[in-house]
Formats: C-alpha cells, structure tokens, sequence
C-alpha cells in the first residue's frame, strides 16, 4: 500500500469515526472542515498524519483478518494450485489421461482443506469439476479421506 492509499482509507475510516461520535456525517464534516480552516490550514498537519496511520493500522488489520478468518477457499489457505495438470491434447502417449502422483496428492490436499473449511461436498465438486477434475475422481478422493 502506498502512503497515499493509507491516506484516503484513514480519511474514511477517521470520517466514519468521527460521524459516529460527532452525531452524523454532517456534523463530522463541520469539525474536519472547521478545524482546518479555523486554524488556516495547520490542523492538516495533525490530520494528515493521523489519517496516514489509520490507514495504515485498518490495512494491516484487515490483512491479518483476512488471513486469520476470512479464507474463502482451499486455495488460498495455502497458495496452491488445483488446476488437472494432465494435458490431453497429448494423448500421444497411452497413460497421457492417467493422473500423476502429484496431481492426485493435489486433489487431496485440496479436499482435505475444503473439508477443514466446512466447504460442502456440492461446492468441493462444483470447484474441482470446473478446474478439470472428473466425478469419479473427486467422489472417490472425497470417500477416501472421509474414511480416515
């Protein structure tokens, strides 16, 4: 994030703050606007700054709660990728639609995740199907690891 990023998302959060406690935005703005031309503008040399640092408090916290609560998907619980890695156009060979040991400790990775996220087994499907993956495959990793 730039200091010019932490500057406008302190702005709105110190602005949301100070409608929350001033009575209204209305009222938010006649201080912040007030201050600043009441003191000639040297009250920019206080809010600058504090908005600089708000912002830059908000990112971080919304980065560590992103990475602490906010995980959506498998994926990003840990930079990995589910995409087949089989290529079919090169069915050349004879096991060219036979999974490889890597994909297929993947897909279980990728499940094993899901399942720790609470993700359903329709969304798991649904995400797997889409990234290549057969019905087959995904049923028999889902029952395998359910098993254990």
């Amino acid at each position: 994030m730039t200091t010019m990023q932490n500057f406008w998302i302190g702005l709105c959060v110190v602005y949301v703050i100070m409608a929350s406690l001033a009575g209204g935005f209305a009222s938010a703005s006649i201080i912040l606007i007030g201050s600043i031309v009441c003191t000639a503008g040297i009250a920019l040399a206080i809010w600058i700054p504090v908005c600089i640092g708000v912002g830059f408090v908000s990112v971080a916290v919304a980065k560590w709660a992103s990475k602490t609560f906010g995980l959506s998907s498998p994926e990003r619980a840990g930079g990995m990728s589910v995409n087949r890695g089989d290529n079919p156009a090169s069915s050349d060979s004879p096991n060219a639609l036979q999974p490889t040991l890597q994909n297929q400790l993947a897909l279980e990775d990728y499940i094993r995740r899901a399942m720790l996220l609470d993700h359903s087994y329709e969304q798991i499907m649904s995400t797997l199907k889409f990234r290549g993956w057969s019905e087959a495959e995904i049923h028999q990793t889902y029952s395998n690891l359910q098993s254990q």
